[in-house]
């Protein structure tokens, strides 16, 4: 911290109690101004602090991740959210260990308790499943190194924990334009091979307390925390997902306005409810409403 911005600061807030007990719109606007400059220099300043600190080790990876580990993913540790003891009927439990595998047992069981609460069926799950349309989902459009900067630019926060891994946010972001094109590589391949990579699937289970007596089990419940790698994956996926379900509506769209055309329904087709829903009327006022939108009632998808 130079003198210039201690100064600077001891002006901003000089400033602030100024303008703080007068009703002036213009007086508050320079300080406005003024805070948000002090605000820039003080980044700048931090910015630079961490790349001096940076500069004369970066020859050498294990000083360079030995200062990460120390400054920057201790941070992000959470605090241990276990409880001191676990009161399991008359048996207390105070061992870290123990408190561990009960808390997993609880977790692993709990599912099976539920399902015995839901009604019979002698049908399997699978058969009630209805078929998947024949419509092409299989070939996956390649991601470029540019996609993933602008994911991680966007969805990856660094307030958001990280998962078994240890790799932070932050850290993500500052190597986002390094490791682009090595994770374009690797999720491109599991494009062309159709598999999920089984790292990603890995979550980190944290025992979460709903309320009530921290010393009882069924007080707490489980949440995955997967890690950045696979939240950058899951973003891919959701935007080619939605790219295909949205080719596959207008591809029924079209189909259904040839056959109106055609004359063989007589219908209009209104979007409601998520679902293509018919209404009978005349075709005619149909497709002349389509035709408003120019020449080609097509050229509207």
């Amino acid at each position: 911290m130079t003198t210039g911005i201690l100064k600077s600061m001891d002006r901003r807030e000089k400033m602030f109690i100024e303008q703080l007990g007068k009703n002036d719109a213009k007086l508050t606007e320079e300080y406005r101004r003024f805070r948000n400059k002090v605000s820039r220099t003080c980044q700048a300043a931090r910015d630079l602090d961490d790349y001096n600190s940076f500069i004369h080790i970066i020859n050498d990876p294990k000083k360079v991740w030995c200062k990460l580990n120390k400054k920057y993913l201790n941070k992000t540790k959470i605090s241990s959210a276990l409880p001191s003891e676990l009161v399991c009927g008359d048996t207390k439990i105070t061992e870290e260990p123990e408190i561990l595998n009960k808390l997993n047992e609880h977790f692993a069981l709990k599912g099976h308790i539920l399902a015995t609460n839901l009604p019979h069926s002698d049908t399997p799950i699978l058969n009630s499943m209805k078929p998947r349309n024949n419509f092409c989902v299989t070939n996956w459009r390649h991601t470029q190194p540019s996609e993933i900067i602008d994911i991680v630019k966007s969805e990856i926060h660094t307030n958001k924990s990280t998962g078994f891994d240890g790799v932070p946010a932050i850290l993500i972001k500052w190597s986002a334009d390094i490791i682009s094109s090595k994770l374009t590589d690797i999720f491109n391949r599991s494009f062309d091979i159709k598999q999920y990579p089984r790292l990603l699937k890995i979550a980190r289970v944290v025992a979460l307390h709903k309320g009530g007596d921290r010393s009882k089990v069924e007080n707490y419940r489980p949440i995955s925390v997967l890690t950045h790698l696979n939240k950058i994956f899951e973003k891919l996926l959701h935007v080619r997902i939605n790219e295909r379900e949205r080719k596959f509506y207008w591809f029924w769209v079209k189909k259904i306005i040839l056959q109106i055309e055609n004359k063989k329904y007589s219908c209009e087709i209104i979007w409601k409810e998520g679902k293509l829903k018919p209404f009978l009327i005349n075709c005619n006022l149909f497709l002349q409403g389509l035709r408003g939108v120019g020449s080609d009632p097509y050229n509207f998808f």
